[in-house]
């Protein structure tokens, strides 16, 4: 004898509808971490040290003053965003409700990053109308990426993912780890 067992149409609504039970659940349990890159500073230093190294090898073979405070300053520049942007650290947070399990997952970036491109764009939006007056249109042939770029960075905020996992209720769950202590 087989019987069968109708199940719902895996639509959009069905899908909300899940997540939707997954976050008004009751909290069971919850926690926060920090996930760090491993080699952050190490990728950092070696990429600082190329910089520098390429900056020294240029002023040895072309000597000159104003080239190379521009070439340190840029190094000097791209190490915090090396080290913040481009190694970000991660916050998680999770929660084990009654329906499934929520995770939070945020970039630990300082604001000041966001700011900086922020101002980089409205920048860059003003240079781009400047030159297209006093040029024209052929303006935006070189700078083109930047021009288009430039508008939607200007909506560049620290964004929060939010995964939502339902349980299967067919299934048994079980705890089968145990806490560390620190």
């Amino acid at each position: 004898m087989v019987t069968t067992v109708s199940l719902p149409e895996y639509t959009e609504e069905y899908k909300h509808q899940q997540h939707q039970q997954v976050l008004e659940a009751e909290v069971v349990h919850e926690w926060e971490c920090v996930l760090r890159t491993k080699v952050k500073l190490l990728s950092t230093l070696i990429l600082g040290g190329l910089g520098g190294g390429f900056v020294g090898v240029t002023n040895y073979f072309h000597p000159d003053l104003v080239a190379l405070l521009l070439c340190g300053g840029m190094v000097l520049i791209f190490l915090p965003i090396i080290y913040f942007l481009f190694n970000a650290d991660y916050d998680y947070k999770g929660q084990i409700t009654t329906k499934g399990i929520i995770i939070q997952k945020t970039e630990r970036v300082p604001e000041i990053f966001y700011k900086a491109t922020r101002g980089m764009a409205y920048i860059g939006i003003v240079v781009c109308v400047i030159a297209a007056l006093m040029v024209g249109s052929l303006a935006f042939v070189g700078a083109g990426a930047f021009a288009l770029m430039s508008f939607k960075m200007t909506g560049f905020h620290k964004k929060v993912e939010i995964e939502v996992i339902p349980f299967i209720l067919s299934h048994q769950y079980e705890y089968e780890g145990r806490e560390q202590v620190i």
